[in-house]
């Protein structure tokens, strides 16, 4: 299994690169009056989104070990414990509905796509939101334990400036996260069909773009080595 893992991630930068792709033309294509762009535009956001989808196929192994290092994570708490345990059961999920739904799209399976569509984006958006949750509660833990720091040890101490350092380098990274699943929250929840059983109004185009677009350059970022 961990073969097929490392093997799998190899084709993760290109997800990654297809995902800016798709959703930067979705945006696009939103924002554009010219019809014959608008067709161009359109068709690299099929070829993106399809391409996407043959990247993910088998995804789910990884949020299965995902899981497995969680439960056996002495390193967290309980609460953050159970809000990873979620999400990765949440992503497991979604990559099993989407792969299904892949293999039904070339006829290999003979299952609806739309019905799976449908089931993998809601397991997406329970994702996303429970991994804000997650992430809102590491900055608030991060920002205590610095002033935790601040009061109880001299600045000017070495060991200080540098529990200081990992706190901030730590934010940092809890921050990005933030912002990247801040934009997989737009097309998740218009994928999800949220904001029409909220607002009873489908999301503009080009904020589900938008949203997907922060969250692929963050992501691509990331796995640049």
């Amino acid at each position: 299994m961990d073969k097929l893992v490392a093997f799998s991630n190899k084709t993760d930068g290109r997800d990654k690169f297809c995902k800016i792709l798709q959703y930067g033309s979705r945006m696009l294509k939103a924002l554009t009056s010219d019809q014959k762009l608008k067709e161009r535009l359109n068709g690299l956001f099929s070829a993106s989104r399809d391409a996407r989808k043959m990247f993910r196929l088998c995804k789910f192994i990884h949020e299965y070990q995902s899981i497995q290092k969680s439960m056996n994570d002495i390193s967290i708490d309980l609460p953050e414990m159970v809000l990873q345990i979620l999400a990765r059961s949440a992503f497991f999920i979604y990559w099993v509905f989407d792969n299904i739904q892949c293999l039904s799209s070339i006829k290999f399976l003979k299952f609806d796509p739309v019905k799976l569509g449908k089931k993998s984006n809601t397991a997406w958006f329970v994702a996303v939101v429970v991994t804000l949750i997650s992430l809102i509660r590491n900055l608030s833990l991060n920002y205590a334990k610095e002033a935790k720091v601040k009061h109880s040890s001299d600045p000017s101490l070495q060991t200080t400036k540098q529990s200081l350092d990992n706190l901030r380098k730590k934010r940092s990274e809890i921050l990005m996260n933030l912002v990247k699943n801040l934009g997989d929250f737009l097309p998740s929840a218009a994928f999800a069909g949220v904001p029409e059983a909220i607002f009873k109004k489908q999301l503009p185009e080009a904020w589900i773009g938008f949203g997907g677009l922060i969250a692929g350059s963050i992501a691509a970022y990331q796995a640049w080595p």
